[in-house]
């Protein structure tokens, strides 16, 4: 009796395993869809030349910043 329940709890996992990896498979073909969306809208590159994303909201305030950074040092 425990060796039946030992070979239904063994694929009870196998099954939650490949339905797990489908699923991660299948959130990462998504995810690169919507990356490659968002680097063509929004992102720079930093000095180490990693690519950053951010929303539109956020790209204005860095903008902004790096004018008041520019207009203070020309100074």
């Amino acid at each position: 009796m425990e060796s039946k329940f030992r070979k239904t709890a063994s694929s009870a996992a196998q099954i939650a395993n490949k339905t797990g990896f489908h699923a991660a498979t299948t959130k990462r073909g998504f995810q690169h869809c919507l990356q490659e969306k968002q680097d063509k809208n929004t992102g720079f590159q930093t000095a180490n030349g990693k690519n950053v994303l951010i929303s539109e909201k956020g790209k204005k305030l860095v903008e902004g910043l790096w004018k008041e950074v520019k207009r203070i040092s020309s100074k």
